[in-house]
């Protein structure tokens, strides 16, 4: 009878650990993308203050970083930034942050990434396509983004 006991135990204590690591990387990861993503901003700061990782990647490789650069969100940019996210994490298509603000044409979001990491604009991603590249209608981020 002890053995049931002791298999009991382990299988709950198993299930345990399963669900507590599925719920950390659902809420840590996905979360704070999805927040970024969405823009907002406060539920950012609460899960990075509770220990959420600022450079975190989805399956798909992107960061939080990634996701509020193609949206646009200068603030929570600001904050992921000011939480050390790398903007140099590439996806799997080995875009950068920058190359998703590039491609939205979010000219102040490209500036702060650059001011933050130059080495930024000489990054290729796997088409070997430029952040310049992506812009090629829009002649001040254009001017902002060429490798010198």
């Amino acid at each position: 009878i002890y053995i049931y006991i002791y298999i009991y135990i382990y299988i709950y204590i198993y299930i345990y650990i399963y669900i507590y690591i599925y719920i950390y990387i659902y809420i840590y990861i996905y979360i704070s993308a999805l927040c970024s993503r969405a823009g907002h901003q406060s539920v950012c700061e609460l899960l990075l203050d509770q220990g959420a990782r600022a450079n975190s990647q989805t399956r798909g490789g992107a960061t939080a970083l990634h996701r509020a650069a193609y949206c646009g969100h200068l603030a929570i940019i600001q904050l992921l930034l000011t939480h050390r996210a790398d903007p140099s994490l590439t996806d799997d298509d080995g875009s950068t942050s920058l190359h998703k603000a590039a491609e939205q044409g979010h000219v102040d979001v490209c500036e702060l990434l650059v001011m933050n990491c130059p080495a930024l604009r000489s990054m290729k991603d796997k088409r070997s396509r430029l952040p310049s590249d992506l812009c090629l209608k829009n002649s001040a981020l254009l001017e902002l983004l060429n490798p010198q």
